[in-house]
C-alpha cells in the first residue's frame, strides 16, 4: 500500500485507508463529483472542451514546473505577477501526448487551434508554452479561488467521513 500521509498543505494529516474503504462509494461519489465541479468551473472560464482543456492544463504546468520547484524561487514570483518570458518552460506535442494519454494526431491538431486561438504559443522548433502572463486577468483569480474552494469543500467532506484524519 502506498505512504498514506499527507504531504500537502495539511502536513498534520493522513488518510486512513480502514475508513477509506469503509466509505469507499461516498468517498469515490465526494471525488468524483469534486473533479466534475472542477472540471465544470475550468471549462466554464477556458470555454474549451474537455480535451482542449487537458492539452493547455498539460502545457500550463509544464511551463511552470521548473520554475516553481526551485528552491530559490523568488517570493515576488509565487502570487500571480507575471513570469519572465525566459523562465517559462515548454513541453513538445509527443510529450503532452505521453502525458495525457491522447493520440500524437490528435494533441497536433489541438496544438494547432491552441496556437491559432492564442491560448499557447510555440518555442522553437518543437516546443510550446502558455501565453506571459496567464494569472494575471481577475478572472483567473476568480477561477482559482472557486478551484481553492471545491478542493476545500472536498477534503471537509473526506474529513466529515473519517478518511482524512489527523496524524
Amino acid at each position: 500500500m502506498p505512504d498514506v500521509e499527507s504531504r500537502g498543505v495539511l502536513p498534520g494529516t493522513m488518510v486512513a485507508p480502514e475508513r477509506l474503504f469503509a466509505e469507499a462509494r461516498m468517498s469515490i461519489y465526494a471525488m468524483g463529483s469534486s473533479l466534475l465541479k472542477q472540471q465544470k468551473i475550468l471549462a466554464d472560464y477556458l470555454q474549451m472542451r474537455p480535451t482542449y482543456m487537458n492539452v493547455y492544463i498539460t502545457v500550463g504546468l509544464a511551463s511552470v514546473q521548473r520554475f516553481v520547484r526551485k528552491p530559490d524561487l523568488d517570493p515576488e514570483y509565487r502570487g500571480v505577477k507575471p513570469l519572465p518570458a525566459e523562465a517559462l518552460g515548454w513541453i513538445s506535442r509527443r510529450a503532452i501526448a505521453s502525458a495525457t494519454g491522447l493520440p500524437r494526431e490528435t494533441v497536433r491538431r489541438i496544438v494547432s487551434d491552441l496556437i491559432a486561438s492564442g491560448h499557447v504559443r510555440e518555442v522553437g522548433r518543437h516546443g510550446i508554452t502558455t501565453r506571459v502572463g496567464e494569472l494575471v486577468p481577475e478572472g483567473t483569480q476568480n477561477t482559482i479561488l472557486a478551484l481553492a474552494m471545491e478542493i476545500s469543500r472536498l477534503v471537509d467532506e473526506l474529513a466529515r467521513l473519517g478518511v482524512i484524519v489527523p496524524r
